[in-house]
């Protein structure tokens, strides 16, 4: 890939807008990457399950943070 094509692709991002779902999943997908890394034991159920409480109760993330 030319310096060109990647500059044109990256015009193109720039000029993306997630929806709040696109985001929420990017963010579980992200917190489930760098989770795994660190404790092979963590699955996607669980990442699934501590955001479906967080959305719940917006007070544990001063818990989790």
């Amino acid at each position: 890939m030319t310096k060109a094509e990647i500059t044109i692709l990256l015009e193109k991002v720039r000029r993306i807008t997630m929806s709040p779902g696109e985001r929420e999943q990017q963010r579980r997908s992200f917190a489930y990457g760098n989770a795994n890394i660190e404790n092979e034991s963590v699955t996607k159920d669980v990442i699934e399950e501590v955001a479906e409480r967080m959305a719940r109760d917006p007070g544990m993330d001063d818990l989790i943070s």
